[in-house]
């Protein structure tokens, strides 16, 4: 079996399959349409992603009056990536119960 890859080596017993093939839903986030008061939604950003844990000091809120599609709440289980962002591309969280809705 070959474990060489565009990127490299894969580890020993690692192989090499599409994200569809082990994954449920693959999504980019939606926009929100950020509020200036703590009285909304709390809206993960990519700012908050840091050192595999999230900042809750730079935490946005969305209109809770907005009618918001469930499918883009985040779920215990759920990965986040950056996928733009100067300096934020590629940081990663994998989704906890961080003891806040």
């Amino acid at each position: 079996m070959e474990n060489k890859t565009l990127f490299g080596e894969l580890p020993l017993g690692w192989k090499h399959v599409a994200l569809s093939d082990v994954t449920t839903f693959i999504s980019r986030g939606r926009q929100p349409k950020y509020i200036a008061s703590v009285e909304g939604i709390p809206v993960i950003n990519q700012k908050m992603i840091r050192n595999l844990t999230i900042d809750y000091r730079y935490v946005k809120y969305n209109d809770a009056k907005k009618n918001i599609n469930k499918s883009v709440f985040i779920k215990i289980g759920d990965t986040l990536v950056n996928s733009t962002g100067v300096g934020t591309v590629g940081r990663w969280l994998l989704c906890c119960n961080y003891g806040q809705k």
